[in-house]
């Protein structure tokens, strides 16, 4: 990809996905956009170690990055 491109990618089983497109406008401003999927299992006290409780989230967002040495600013917008 060119230089001002960036992608980031990564995988967690069972099912935990993020993915996120980067393009640098200048060396401090860049425009983002992401999506990421999260799967937990949680065992529930009192309960068989069959009985268990399963979450799901997907979502996906875009923003603003704003970096110099000495600050970091992130504005995102999320869609759940």
């Amino acid at each position: 990809m060119a230089p001002q491109l960036t992608f980031d990618a990564s995988y967690s089983v069972p099912f935990t996905a993020d993915a996120t497109l980067e393009y640098h406008l200048t060396s401090t401003i860049s425009v983002f956009g992401g999506v990421s999927n999260f799967f937990n299992g949680f065992a529930l006290d009192d309960e068989s170690i069959t009985n268990r409780l399963f979450y799901q989230m997907s979502r996906a967002g875009a923003g603003i990055h704003y970096r110099n040495p000495s600050l970091f600013i992130n504005f995102t917008s999320i869609c759940p």
